[in-house]
């Protein structure tokens, strides 16, 4: 049974819901691995500077400076929280590297924790205190979207880094895989650390509600925030006469009083709806009686939500050249768009435009394709990964 220490920035938070986070995807990814391993993970959280004064009370100054342990679906988590002082985000991270790095040895030593491997999502938030970890052992690391934006900003000295600190490095979309690819990083890998779906069942053995109503029903599920584009989204469907679709809108966040001013300035009232945020499975209902799922978000690192749309059988539209770039396949089961409010409105009326028998042939697609995306088969697979870079054996690529 080995052991496997996480150091990541997105982890799902248990008793702490003044923190904030966008997502839980790398629980998602190892939560099933405590059956075979032994896991420990270091949950990172950036704090922004608007947020300093909640530790003028004391209870939250304590989990600051020694960080806050919690027991998440049976593995043990330390957060530690990275107060961001400064303009530059990695000034931040560089002052709070000694605290990180002490906090982790002495939680670690308190558990009788040695790693026998380490594992590292969004290496660039780590790179001030990974580095001085001095634990006689392999480090992987995982590239996500905000890696590709350091890249961008450090380019060969980030590449020097990865290859200097890790056995081998990985990506988390086929898009962030050829970024890195043409830096000629030597210890990059070529399997794709994919996420997965939960609650798959068997769409095919059920009656198709879809592309029969007459109106097509068309979902957003997200952050109602500014790179997800749901503006974009709103002026394309415009364009289309109202008594053709309705749209509804799934999520919370700081653009929607605007987004909500910009339907009303358009007259879309009747057609766009905001129905606030639920659990997965009121998501899934509203996403089995929608045609169309579009989110044309940019700096995506891959967009589970995507895959959660096509698991419902959902025409599911993507933006070009992101995370979902390599699962949807343009055309077969799904729609790569550049976010444009012209090809998005393009797209959309071409789908509409189009037969059910058409329809329905690309809904059967993605279902189909999701079936490979199970979660826990996806956990398994990047265990597995992780495993044959700890007892030295050559990689295994995704079929």
């Amino acid at each position: 049974m080995s052991k496997i220490l996480i150091i990541t920035p997105i982890y799902k938070i248990v008793g702490r819901k003044e923190l904030v986070r966008d997502t839980e995807c790398v629980h998602d990814l190892v939560k099933y691995w405590k059956k075979e391993h032994n896991i420990y993970v270091i949950n990172v959280y950036p704090s922004g500077l608007r947020k300093v004064l909640r530790l003028l009370k004391p209870q939250q100054l304590k989990y600051f400076l020694n960080g806050y342990n919690y027991d998440c679906d049976g593995i043990p988590v330390t957060l530690i929280e990275k107060q961001n002082l400064f303009i530059k985000q990695k000034w931040g991270y560089k002052f709070n590297a000694p605290k990180i790095n002490y906090i982790i040895k002495k939680q670690l030593q308190l558990n009788n924790f040695i790693p026998n491997i380490i594992v590292v999502h969004i290496p660039s938030c780590s790179n001030y205190f990974v580095k001085n970890l001095n634990y006689n052992c392999k480090k992987i690391a995982v590239l996500h979207y905000t890696d590709v934006k350091y890249l961008n900003q450090k380019g060969n000295k980030f590449i020097k880094f990865l290859q200097n600190n890790y056995e081998a490095v990985f990506c988390r979309s086929k898009f962030i895989y050829e970024i890195f690819k043409n830096y000629k990083l030597s210890n990059l890998r070529e399997e794709i650390i994919y996420s997965g779906v939960s609650n798959i069942d068997n769409r095919e053995s059920k009656p198709n509600l879809k592309f029969k109503q007459r109106k097509v029903e068309i979902i957003y599920v997200g952050k109602l925030i500014k790179r997800k584009r749901l503006d974009f989204l709103i002026k394309a469907l415009c364009k289309i006469d109202d008594k053709l679709w309705n749209l509804n809108v799934i999520g919370a966040g700081p653009m929607q009083k605007k987004y909500k001013k910009l339907v009303q300035k358009l007259s879309l009232e009747k057609n766009v709806h905001f129905l606030g945020t639920f659990p997965k499975n009121k998501v899934f209902e509203y996403m089995d009686k929608a045609d169309i799922f579009c989110m044309p978000s940019v700096k995506e690192t891959l967009g589970l939500v995507y895959l959660e749309a096509m698991s419902r059988g959902c025409i599911t539209i993507g933006t070009i050249n992101e995370g979902i770039d390599g699962i949807i396949q343009n055309g077969y089961n799904g729609y790569l768009v550049e976010s444009n409010v012209e090809k998005i409105y393009l797209l959309i009326k071409d789908i509409i435009n189009k037969n059910i028998k058409e329809k329905e042939e690309i809904s059967k697609n993605a279902i189909k394709t999701i079936q490979l995306y199970n979660e826990k088969d996806m956990s398994e697979r990047y265990l597995k990964i992780v495993m044959k870079i700890l007892n030295n054996e050559s990689g295994v690529k995704y079929e």
